[in-house]
């Protein structure tokens, strides 16, 4: 679940939202004012991260979800480092230095590029991916409900901030993707070749309940909780008597290994 939380929040919390809703603003800070010109930057941009973003969904399995997150990240701090100096180096000329400001322009697409190799397509994808079924759909309203906080926060503080201090906000992002990345290292697990059912692995061990344990042992929580323990636990076939109707986790898995073998 916290996972899940980082992920929401990372999306929206790693620079791109002073470009998605106020990229007119960073266009102004480097010299880019004509409406048309910041229109065509703005399409073209657009475009670039459609096919970036899905290009990289074909290479999900290739490269597996740890690495695109690490890369991703890697790259957007890196790009937002030179972004800063850029724009500063443009704000100290007294905004002449049409070197700086393309320069600035330039690493906006590097760095979108960056932050499509995860951030678009896994967001979802991932967060799903490593929430136990029992739990998936309270946990995606969490990671949408840190998204929704994020953007709030995108809205109403990054033009006050942008128009307060200007590029000298760019340093607060950059601070803030070494968090992410740090977070991003030691929190992010690989899920490539997992099955669903055996995902919990990642996180309890061997000891996970998994596959139709994990659905038992729901079953068994939801009896206990209707008051329906003893009715689950012992069932009339045949004018016999049925033992627990409950998986044991370790014979399970050892089942499991021996089918695949």
């Amino acid at each position: 679940m916290q996972t899940g939380i980082t992920a929401g929040f990372f999306s929206q919390w790693s620079g791109n939202g002073i470009v998605s809703y106020y990229l007119n603003k960073a266009l102004d800070g480097i010299g880019y004012t004509d409406p048309t010109t910041q229109n065509i930057i703005n399409g073209v941009l657009t475009i670039f991260n459609a096919i970036t973003a899905t290009g990289i969904c074909f290479f999900v399995e290739t490269f597996g979800r740890r690495r695109l997150f690490l890369v991703s990240t890697t790259g957007m701090l890196l790009s937002y480092m030179s972004w800063t100096i850029a724009a500063g180096r443009y704000a100290a000329s007294g905004n002449t230095n049409d070197n700086a400001g393309r320069a600035v322009l330039g690493v906006i697409f590097v760095y979108y590029f960056f932050y499509n190799l995860a951030w678009s397509g896994l967001l979802i994808g991932y967060t799903a991916e490593i929430l136990p079924y029992s739990i998936r759909a309270k946990g995606l309203t969490v990671v949408f409900l840190s998204i929704d906080l994020s953007l709030f926060f995108n809205s109403y503080v990054n033009p006050v901030a942008l128009g307060a201090i200007g590029w000298h906000y760019y340093i607060v992002y950059t601070c803030w993707l070494a968090v992410e990345l740090t977070v991003v290292y030691f929190f992010y697990i690989e899920t490539r070749n997992t099955p669903l059912e055996e995902m919990a692995k990642h996180f309890d061990g061997e000891d996970a309940i998994i596959g139709g344990a994990a659905a038992t042992e729901k079953g068994l929580e939801l009896a206990r909780q209707a008051g329906l323990e003893d009715t689950v636990r012992t069932a009339s076939v045949g004018g016999g008597s049925m033992a627990e109707n409950r998986y044991d986790q370790k014979t399970s898995a050892v089942h499991l290994d021996e089918v695949r073998a």
